[in-house]
Parts: structure tokens; sequence; C-alpha cells
């Protein structure tokens, strides 16, 4: 089965080298396309927001690696599955992450904790509650 997807919207930051993302993610803007202005009515009454992107830099064919950060002494050193990691490197590179809401301004929305680099599509956003 094929699925297809259209960007809803682009990730704009500072990051362009997904080696040089904090784990923690950074500030970064949302840009919207104006075709969906409509879905962000009252948007800006969440304080935290799920943000599903396409890992568009991500290789497709990788099933195990080596993570390149981790927080526990060692564990780096330990090839891994995919689904048992946070890597862009995956069969569907698609990132879930839950980001703080600052503000919106128009189709423009500020966020805080979103681990993509610059460019990266948005396929959708869901509230968190």
């Amino acid at each position: 089965m094929k699925i297809n997807f259209t960007n809803i919207g682009v990730v704009r930051n500072e990051i362009t080298e997904r080696h040089a993302m904090p784990v923690c993610g950074v500030k970064s803007e949302i840009h919207i396309n104006p075709e969906y202005r409509k879905a962000l009515f009252r948007i800006d009454q969440q304080t935290h927001l799920w943000i599903l992107a396409y890992l568009h830099k991500g290789k497709r064919n990788v099933l195990t690696a080596k993570p390149r950060k981790s927080k526990a002494p060692g564990l780096a050193k330990i090839t891994r599955g995919v689904f048992s990691m946070h890597s862009p490197d995956r069969p569907n590179p698609i990132a879930l992450t839950k980001v703080k809401l600052l503000a919106r301004k128009g189709l423009v929305l500020y966020v805080t904790g979103l681990d993509v680099i610059d460019g990266t599509p948005v396929l959708d956003i869901k509230s968190f509650k």
C-alpha cells in the first residue's frame, strides 16, 4: 500500500545539520501554508502541541544503529533497532515531538522543544491534553 501526505507547513530554525540538533530541541517557527489558516482557529488556547513531521533527510534503509547521544554512559556504543531509539533514519522517517507553544502570529507558530532541522515539512499538528 502506498500512502501519500501533503505538508501543512515547514519548520524554520537555526539548525541546518541533524547532528547539530540538541536532544531537547530548540526554539522554532512553524510556518503554516495559507490554505490551512482555518485549522489554526483557537490553537493559541493550547499550551503544548504534538508536531508530526517528515524527516526529509532521514535514510529509509536503516534498521539498526548506534545512538549518537545518550544520557546513560556506555549506552551510545550499543547497536539497537531504530524502533527502540530516537533516530531520523528509519523505514518511515516521521517525527512526533511534544512542543510548548509560545505564541501564534498569523500563520506562524512559535514553539520550543522542537527537535527537527530547518526546512523540515510538517505533516500535522495535534493538541496535547
